[in-house]
């Protein structure tokens, strides 16, 4: 059973995120303009020293590219283009190492048709996931590369309340999501001979997303549910061995946010509620070449584990801004985040290897955050920022993944929006 699935987890939620920050353009761009283009582009470099090993730099980007034609008073297409790089950094717990790196293209293409106050926006998408688990691995034979076809349908009611425009959108969405590297390595010893026909393709997958989000008077909410059925991926049973039954992941999701200012004070608050459940269960071998006794038994050195995947997950964000001035040009700012996940079964590890009977994994990232900003023009502003970074965990197996350790993060960012 593969040691890493929160890093597919991770991957999943990308896929489904792919896009996102220019999600509100695509609802409530103006429509008197013949062509309306859209651009963001964040780029940030940052050196991060953590507890425990040495230091490393890691940069980040994320590129969206829009454009919206005007036919007519109620016919238009748009067109989206979204590059996200991410570079060595401290990622929370049960994700990625901090060496990981992950790049992505996404595009989509949508039709929208305005009816009076309604606006239905069919449209197709396609996204090319590519992630790096060690400096010598090649981009194109990553583990947990994806190829991600599908198409949505989202439609708009376009209200006012209280004298303020909102936007309330029920979107659908369908996507092929395929891992054409992917292979499973407890498959594999368990069917030696026809490890050739499972190594790729195992963790493919048909997925789907049900959401409805308002905008109004700067702020928002929004809830989902999102579907992963396996195609091939079936579960492991208390046998140790894999059974008949698919693999099947659900995600519930919503979230608040909120843009508002107080004096010269600027806040941009978001809480996020997740509830992932997985039917797959996990075979812990607690060293190569453990033999299998009793797999019910926690203290046994081949141990099944139940419903090892599902979680319950609360995050929590604070940024601000104190704007130094009347024209805000320049600004302190700060932030806080906390993101707190806790495991419904899967029971903590410690530095040996051993679960911890009855005291169930819980992982705590916490992110304290200051420095500057500055309006370059209109369009443009540039960070330079500092962030204390504690993660904390009753989890102490950390041969695969990092859970208990600090870190400082100085960091230089520009972004460019128009």
């Amino acid at each position: 059973m593969n040691v890493k699935h929160g890093g597919k987890i991770a991957l999943i939620a990308a896929l489904l995120m792919a896009g996102a920050s220019a999600g509100s353009f695509a609802a409530t761009a103006e429509q008197t303009k013949a062509v309306t283009p859209y651009f963001n582009m964040s780029l940030a470099e940052m050196l991060n020293m953590p507890s425990q090993g040495n230091f490393f730099s890691g940069g980040q980007m994320n590129a969206d590219l829009g454009l919206l034609g005007n036919i007519n008073e109620s016919n238009s297409l748009f067109a989206l283009y979204n590059f996200r790089y991410m570079g060595p950094s401290f990622y929370p717990q049960d994700s990625n190492q901090f060496e990981d790196r992950s790049l992505s293209h996404y595009i989509n293409l949508e039709y929208r048709l305005k009816l009076g106050e309604f606006r239905v926006r069919p449209g197709v998408a396609k996204t090319i996931g590519k992630r790096k688990t060690g400096a010598n691995e090649a981009w194109d034979s990553g583990l947990y590369n994806t190829n991600s076809d599908g198409w949505n349908l989202a439609a708009d009611w376009l209200y006012e309340l209280s004298g303020k425009s909102g936007v309330l959108t029920a979107k659908y969405l369908v996507r092929a999501v395929e891992f054409p590297n992917y292979t499973d390595l407890l498959r594999e010893f368990q069917n030696a001979g026809s490890a050739s026909e499972l190594s790729g393709g195992l963790q493919n997958q048909n997925m789907s997303q049900l959401s409805l989000r308002s905008n109004w008077n700067s702020m928002t909410l929004g809830v989902s549910r999102s579907v992963m059925d396996y195609t091939n991926q079936t579960v492991v049973e208390d046998t140790g061995l894999y059974g008949n039954s698919r693999q099947r992941d659900t995600a519930t999701a919503i979230d608040f946010g909120l843009n508002t200012s107080w004096g010269l004070f600027e806040f941009y608050p978001n809480i996020e509620y997740n509830i992932y459940r997985s039917n797959q269960n996990f075979l812990r071998y607690k060293y190569f070449g453990a033999t299998i006794t009793d797999i019910t038994d926690p203290s046994a050195d081949v141990t099944f584990m139940n419903d090892n995947y599902s979680y319950n997950e609360l995050a929590l964000r604070i940024p601000l801004d104190l704007n130094l001035g009347a024209d805000a040009r320049w600004a302190v700012s700060g932030g806080l985040e906390l993101i707190r996940r806790d495991y419904v079964a899967r029971l903590a590890r410690d530095s040996e290897n051993n679960y911890k009977s009855g005291d169930r994994q819980k992982n705590l990232i916490t992110r304290l955050s200051v420095g500057f900003r500055k309006h370059l023009n209109e369009i443009a502003d540039m960070r330079l920022s500092y962030t204390f970074t504690i993660a904390e965990s009753n989890n102490t197996f950390e041969k695969y993944l990092p859970y208990n350790y600090t870190g400082h993060t100085f960091g230089l960012a520009y972004n460019i929006r128009y």
